[in-house]
């Protein structure tokens, strides 16, 4: 997919293998959507995006504010939100946050 807007689709280059990964941070028991991203800080700066397809289509997007690790689930039926603690939007941030939803939702036309 070809980036679009503050959406990014590149795919993040890990900084450390899955198993190394999983074993230093390890969510057993925590709260569902608990994740610590395996990426540069700057791609957990940008509005990262995967389109998946299938049955259940949706748009992925992953940012860190002001080290918080967010994760936006856009679908046809919902938008889910998740994160590792409260999310503190600057204005510029929330604006963002609001155009890069409606670009999810123009993928999905929705």
């Amino acid at each position: 997919r070809k980036n679009m807007g503050i959406l990014n689709f590149d795919i993040p280059k890990k900084i450390r293998s899955a198993d190394e990964h999983n074993i230093m941070y390890c969510a057993d028991g925590a709260v569902p959507g608990t994740y610590v991203p395996n990426m540069s800080k700057e791609d957990m700066y940008r509005w990262k995006a995967k389109h998946i397809r299938g049955a259940n289509e949706r748009v992925e997007i992953r940012k860190t504010i002001i080290g918080t690790q967010m994760v936006v689930i856009v679908s046809r039926d919902e938008i889910k939100i998740s994160s590792n603690s409260a999310i503190h939007f600057s204005p510029d941030d929330w604006n963002e946050f609001l155009t890069a939803v409606q670009e999810a939702k123009d993928i999905l036309n929705i």
